[in-house]
């Protein structure tokens, strides 16, 4: 629980620890609609680990297991696209490097980070897996500083640092 605690609260401090400076990280639109839709977000992340969790213990390919999270995730997006939210525009079309960014973090993102996650429900618990799965804000600091060219917050170093403690709580367990 302590390890669950740590890495909760690491991973809250990094986030918002963070710098604001880039334009990666400026508000555009509603913040209530943002914060709506993230909670949704979480619900569904959250739903789809319970969900998944049984049918990878009775067996399932994580390989198809992953196809029909991200089948579902295209649905979920759809409707909400069909709903005509007020949401910010984007001015500009991504040229060819973002595209490839944007390519590069879908197949890394939905392709091997779900595909791990699904053989890492076969045998573990979920709230674990979960917890863990849940670090990539602490990961990717430093492809953000690459990134961005802005160094990360002291307090986001610091969060990242208790997470990473939580996270060897639970490996150590």
């Amino acid at each position: 629980m302590a390890g669950v605690a740590l890495c909760s609260v690491g991973v809250a401090i990094c986030v918002l620890g963070r710098g604001g400076a880039s334009d990666f990280e400026a508000v555009r639109g509603r913040v209530g609609t943002g914060v709506a839709l993230g909670l949704l977000a979480a619900f569904g992340q959250a739903a789809g680990s319970m969900i998944a969790r049984p049918a990878m213990a009775a067996g399932m390919d994580p390989f198809a297991g992953s196809l029909i999270r991200v089948a579902a995730a295209v649905a979920c997006l759809a409707a909400l696209m069909a709903m005509r939210l007020p949401v910010a525009r984007i001015e500009a079309r991504p040229g060819p490097r973002m595209t490839a960014q944007i390519a590069a973090s879908g197949v890394i993102a939905m392709v091997i980070g779900m595909t791990l996650l699904l053989f890492a429900l076969q045998g573990g618990k979920v709230g674990i897996v979960s917890t863990l799965s849940a670090l990539s804000p602490v990961m990717i600091l430093p492809i953000l500083w690459a990134v961005t060219g802005e160094r990360p917050s002291a307090a986001s170093w610091s969060g990242a640092l208790i997470a990473v403690a939580g996270m060897g709580l639970i490996f150590l367990r």
